[in-house]
């Protein structure tokens, strides 16, 4: 990951942002590590070099301890971003396999958090695997319009990366954090609509 030098942190994220919970690879490490996102109870779970079928494959639903330690119920947390899939372009896996086992992880978090909206992130650009990312990026998107409890968000503007042309840098990290508290934000009337049909699905 690029370096981090001096950590100045985003102002007023903390608004929209307490109580998330981050899940993802490296790059959600390298995000909780930048401290750029300090908003109060944020919970960063990220696995670096992990790829959605294997969070598929340690994600408990039943109040069953994971590796990753997800937290057991909704009320622990306010809101979900996850971003997940560069490890399978860059790996030059399926693109259909990776899509594939990142909606079913969708799912599989939707019924862990049943009333907690899920903001799924774009992943960045990568020169070299650029095709496997918009394909991977127009499934994640497709899937998100198609039901109640995703948004899919894009907070990849102006991300400066490092040089290994994966992981942001420092000042990649800055405007990282800002283009996600600016996306929460912005969809924060489209999260509300969503919630009220979340809540009369589960009522029936």
């Amino acid at each position: 990951m690029g370096g981090k030098g001096e950590t100045i942190r985003v102002n007023n994220s903390s608004d929209n942002l307490n109580g998330f919970l981050f899940i993802g690879d490296s790059i959600t490490e390298g995000l909780e590590l930048s401290g750029y996102i300090n908003g109060e109870g944020c919970i960063f779970k990220g696995v670096s070099s992990s790829h959605p079928s294997q969070w598929l494959n340690n994600v408990a639903v039943n109040g069953k301890t994971t590796y990753s330690g997800l937290p057991q119920n909704s009320d622990s947390i306010k809101g979900i971003c996850i971003m997940l899939g560069t490890n399978g372009a860059n790996d030059n896996a399926s693109v259909n396999s990776e899509y594939n086992s990142m909606e079913k992880l969708l799912k599989k978090l939707h019924e862990k958090y049943p009333n907690k909206i899920i903001y799924v992130q774009k992943i960045l650009p990568m020169e070299s695997h650029q095709d496997s990312v918009n394909e991977y990026n127009k499934k994640l998107k497709d899937f998100c319009n198609s039901n109640d409890y995703t948004i899919f968000i894009d907070a990849t503007n102006n991300v400066e990366l490092s040089n290994d042309g994966i992981h942001p840098n420092n000042n990649g990290y800055k405007k990282l954090s800002d283009n996600i508290y600016e996306q929460v934000s912005n969809n924060s009337k489209k999260k509300m609509r969503k919630k009220i049909v979340m809540k009369k699905m589960i009522m029936k």
